[in-house]
């Protein structure tokens, strides 16, 4: 039964069946994410101005730029979808569960048949071999019969006919 192909089959809709449900209800969850860039950029523009140490340049954009962002969300509300979808999977998750126990109980209640089937042959197989034996007995004896002239040729024939008549059924 464990490794029966149909088997096989039903335990993997099960799983999978369960995988979906989890995944129903990941709507429930946040979600978080994260995203980071580093751009470089050359030349920039600049202008000079006058300091007292000197004449400085003051940079409009700076030549290595990093940019960070990280984001939660989490539905409040979604009009009942994913509770739909929940329910749907559950369902699902229990009608893949009771299609494997039914395949289970199937395959067991095919391997009884067969095996009262077999049992059913062999016991007819006796009986045609316990008449088949009577038939011979009751064929010696008329044959014994005939030799003692007790018994008729007729009666030898009818015997035999019986005998082979009955073992073709």
């Amino acid at each position: 039964i464990s490794n029966h192909p149909k088997l096989k089959m039903n335990e993997a809709r099960v799983v999978a069946a369960t995988a979906k449900l989890a995944q129903s209800k990941s709507n429930y969850y946040p979600q978080l994410s994260a995203n980071g860039t580093y751009t470089r950029i050359d030349p920039t523009g600049s202008v000079p101005f006058p300091t007292p140490q000197g004449v400085e340049r003051f940079f409009f954009i700076p030549n290595d730029n990093y940019n960070a962002n990280l984001t939660l969300q989490m539905n409040l509300f979604d009009f009942g979808r994913t509770a739909t979808g929940v329910k749907l999977a559950e369902n699902a998750q229990q009608i893949s569960e009771t299609t494997w126990q039914l395949s289970m109980q199937d395959l067991a209640l095919k391997t009884i048949q067969v095996f009262y089937q077999i049992h059913f042959l062999q016991q007819a197989i006796l009986v045609q071999q316990k008449q088949l034996n009577a038939l011979q007995l009751t064929l010696n004896q008329t044959k014994k019969l005939q030799e003692n002239g007790e018994a008729t040729n007729f009666e030898v024939l009818t015997t035999v006919y019986k005998s082979t008549s009955h073992s073709i059924t």
